[in-house]
Formats: structure tokens, C-alpha cells, sequence
């Protein structure tokens, strides 16, 4: 009776093991993964990027290779059940319309908000050192578009698809935007209002997910969001300073409504547009369905 009641402390009926500890060994997996890439990849792609005149930022590259090899490990050793098609990451999940809608409702959500704001003259454009801007660009994508990736991986990946089939979409959102919030917690200048901008932004990006049931989408979605903050306008993405050939954008407006140090994604006009993308996204067929189940309701995902 002892060893069926520890049988149960892990497995279900079915022979499945319990949520927590698939969470927990995919954990497993990516760390393991991470060590695989330090150890073999991170030299030669240093040695690459040196030869090509690059300095190499390896950190987001080898948390994506950590993310995709725990996927990948999951999927193979721990919970087969967890298709890439649940995961948002299969053959449909690529349709060039729903990559299209991420990429937009992303980019125009933070782009519309600093265009009023440099209207209003709460944000301000100066001049900085002369540099090559397509070669800053190369890099800032280069970094920006794996550190995406890799968050999104990490939160709205298989962590999501787990917590959706036990608790729901809804908590899964919630519980994985409070996760994102807690990845920036160390970040220069975060704060309390700041936090809560990157919460909602997991909010957005979780709907994006969910509703489209692709990861790329939410992968572009947060890609363009933060290259427009970084490439097009030059400005700190989540109080980080970004390298601004030629020009910066800065504040001089009020910090509930620019994001201060934090940033333009920091303020309320950020929040604003967030809230308008998801009004979009939520008026869709799709989403009136997922606005429609209840809080907390298990859900079957294939």
C-alpha cells in the first residue's frame, strides 16, 4: 500500500507523470541543455563571431539552445503527450497570416503609444555618437530575436501547456505573466509600476499565444515590440541602455506616462496600447471562445 501510495505522489492513473514534476524535469532538461551548449557550442560561436569582426552577446543564443533541447527532451523522455502542435510550435503554428498579425498587433501596440508621446513632447529625440546604423541594427536584432525566443520558451512553451491543462487558460496566463514580471526584477530601474507594464505585457503575449496557437506568433509579437523600442527608436528597453548611432530617444515627460528610466514600455501609453492590441485580439473568433470558458476549467490541448 506504501509503494502504490508513493506511485501516486508522482504518476496519475494513466501512468502519467503529475504536472509539478513534469515542470520540474523539464527544468532538469533545460539545465542539462544549458551545459551541452556551454560546453560545445558556446567556444565555436565565440571563435565565429570574433572572425566576423562581432562581439559576441552568447548569453540569449545558449538560453535558446537550453530551452529547445528541454522541449525536445520533454517531449521524448517525460510527456509524449506534449505534441508541437499543443506547444504552438508545429507546421500550422507557421501560417505567414498569423506570424503577420503577432508582428503587427506587437510592433504598433509600443509604436503608436511613442509616436504620441513625441507629439505631446514627452519623449525626445537627440543626438549621439555618429555610428553605422545597419551594423547596430544587425547586432541589436541579433540579440533581441533569441532573447525573445528564449522567454518565450521558458514561460509560455510547455510551462504554459502544462498549467493550461490543469488550471485553465486564464491562470496559466496570469501565473506565467507574473513569472515574466520576475525575470526583469533585477533590471536597471525596476520598479513597482515598471513590474506591473511587464506583467501586462505577459497578459498580451500569453493572449497572443493562446488565441493563435502559435508560439512564433507571440515570438514576433515580442520581437517587434522590443526592436521598434530598441533598433527604430533607440530608446531602453526594460532599463537597459541600447547601443543609438546617430540618435537617441529619451524622456523629459512624467514618469507614469513615459516609463522614466525604465523606458517608453514602462509607462501608460505602453499600457494603453497593450490594452488596445488585446482588445483586438480578444474580439476575434477565437477569442470570444477562450472569453467565454470558465476561470480554473482543465483543458485538453492537442
Amino acid at each position: 500500500m506504501h509503494e502504490h501510495a508513493l506511485e501516486r505522489a508522482f504518476v496519475d492513473a494513466r501512468g502519467r507523470l503529475l504536472w509539478p514534476w513534469r515542470l520540474v524535469a523539464f527544468s532538469i532538461f533545460s539545465a542539462a541543455g544549458l551545459l551541452l551548449a556551454l560546453t560545445l557550442l558556446y567556444p565555436v560561436a565565440r571563435s565565429l563571431a570574433w572572425m566576423a569582426g562581432y562581439r559576441l552577446i552568447a548569453y540569449p543564443w545558449l538560453m535558446l539552445v537550453a530551452l529547445v533541447a528541454g522541449h525536445a527532451l520533454t517531449r521524448r523522455f517525460v510527456d509524449r503527450e506534449a505534441t508541437w502542435t499543443a506547444l504552438g510550435l508545429g507546421a500550422g503554428a507557421l501560417r505567414p497570416g498569423t506570424l503577420l498579425r503577432g508582428t503587427l498587433l506587437g510592433g504598433l501596440a509600443i509604436l503608436v503609444p511613442c509616436a504620441l508621446m513625441l507629439q505631446f513632447g514627452w519623449l525626445r529625440v537627440l543626438e549621439s555618437d555618429a555610428g553605422g546604423w545597419l551594423r547596430s541594427a544587425v547586432a541589436a536584432t541579433l540579440m533581441l530575436a533569441p532573447s525573445a525566443m528564449a522567454e518565450e520558451l521558458l514561460l509560455r512553451g510547455y510551462p504554459l501547456l502544462v498549467l493550461r491543462e490543469r488550471l485553465g487558460w486564464q491562470v496559466a496566463v496570469a501565473a506565467t505573466s507574473v513569472g515574466f514580471a520576475l525575470l526583469h526584477l533585477r533590471n536597471p530601474g525596476a520598479n513597482a509600476q515598471a513590474l506591473a507594464m511587464v506583467a501586462l505585457a505577459g497578459v498580451f503575449l500569453g493572449a497572443v499565444r493562446v488565441v493563435t496557437g502559435s508560439l512564433y506568433a507571440a515570438w514576433l509579437a515580442h520581437l517587434a515590440w522590443n526592436w521598434v523600442l530598441a533598433v527604430l527608436l533607440h530608446a531602453q528597453v526594460s532599463g537597459l541602455p541600447i547601443t543609438s548611432p546617430g540618435y537617441r530617444v529619451v524622456s523629459q515627460g512624467p514618469a507614469w506616462a513615459t516609463g522614466g528610466s525604465w523606458g517608453p514600455e514602462g509607462g501608460l501609453l505602453a499600457a494603453a496600447g497593450m490594452c488596445a492590441a488585446l482588445a483586438v485580439l480578444m474580439a476575434r473568433p477565437a477569442g470570444r471562445d477562450l472569453l467565454a470558458q470558465p476561470i480554473g476549467r482543465a483543458e485538453t490541448t492537442t
